[in-house]
């Protein structure tokens, strides 16, 4: 199903369409969807229905397409990711179920999903966080900006983004790990500040 950020900007923009009372419309710029195929499966599919197989990131488990000329990103569910010292990649453990890859999401505003019903899967109150405006992580901060300290970065952009507030167990764990972010390539934080 749908995940991330497409699922929170849409519930965002749905949000301030209510409070304006004008009628629902979003149109994402891009897609990302979980899956439990492997990148290999999703190609299969994707070849076979005559789409585009961009193998983008097929060690990450991230095969890319376009869908009505929007660029799709579909990946293999993830249950453990984790960057070494200045490493420009993680090491992913794929898993099997879509809570798994949910939970090792950075923040719970982006650990919702929507099945291919329409259903919204949110097992980390990712919507209330959206609603009430919070930046928290789906299970515990530390553990977290530990296995990418790119996360506590990025924290501060979605703050500066979506006028989102920290937690203060997140603000906590940034306070006393925020020396890691040395570890992350000087390439990621490029990228993040961007």
């Amino acid at each position: 199903g749908h995940v991330g950020g497409a699922v929170r900007d849409a519930l965002r923009a749905k949000m301030s369409q209510e409070v304006s009372a004008q009628p629902f419309t979003f149109v994402p710029k891009d897609l990302d969807f979980a899956t439990s195929a492997w990148p290999e499966k999703t190609m299969e599919i994707l070849r076979k229905n005559n789409l585009p197989v961009h193998p983008i990131g097929l060690e990450f488990g991230t095969v890319g397409t376009r869908l009505n000329d929007l660029p799709v990103e579909i990946t293999t569910f993830r249950c453990n990711e984790s960057y070494k010292k200045g490493s420009r990649k993680p090491k992913v453990a794929f898993g099997t179920t879509i809570h798994g890859d949910l939970a090792r999401r950075d923040f719970t505003i982006n650990a919702i999903a929507m099945d291919s019903q329409g259903a919204l899967i949110d097992p980390f109150d990712g919507i209330h966080d959206i609603f009430a405006g919070l930046l928290g992580c789906p299970l515990d901060a530390e553990t977290s900006f530990g296995d990418d300290p790119l996360r506590m970065l990025r924290a501060y952009r979605f703050i500066a983004q979506l006028g989102n507030g920290l937690v203060w167990l997140e603000a906590n764990a940034i306070n006393k790990m925020a020396s890691q972010i040395c570890e992350v390539s000087g390439e990621r934080i490029f990228s993040e500040m961007s």
